[in-house]
């Protein structure tokens, strides 16, 4: 459980860039609100070099629909591909038609 709660954090960290790009959420606004000159920042989110406490704030201040719409993009394509099935037939396949 350990493992897999530091292997999302991983994610989180490396995809950090794109998930700010996604939000719209300015470099400026974020470095200020994170104590950083904006030099400072745009380093970190080139090499993905964040403090955890870093990762914290900025997570909270970019969580929107989009930015986990993306981030479950992400995850997704980790994921071995399986034969999708209908609603339907799920539904038939757990007896509850």
């Amino acid at each position: 459980m350990l493992s897999k709660i530091v292997l999302n954090y991983q994610r989180v960290v490396v995809n950090l860039d794109k998930l700010i790009k996604i939000s719209g959420l300015s470099d400026e606004y974020l470095s200020q609100k994170i104590s950083l000159t904006p030099t400072a920042f745009s380093y970190k989110k080139q090499k993905a070099d964040w403090k955890p406490n870093e990762v914290l704030v900025l997570v909270r201040l970019i969580e929107n629909k989009i930015t986990e719409d993306k981030n479950d993009e992400v995850k997704m394509k980790g994921i071995k591909r399986v034969k999708f099935i209908s609603s339907s037939e799920f539904e038939k396949r757990m007896n509850w038609m």
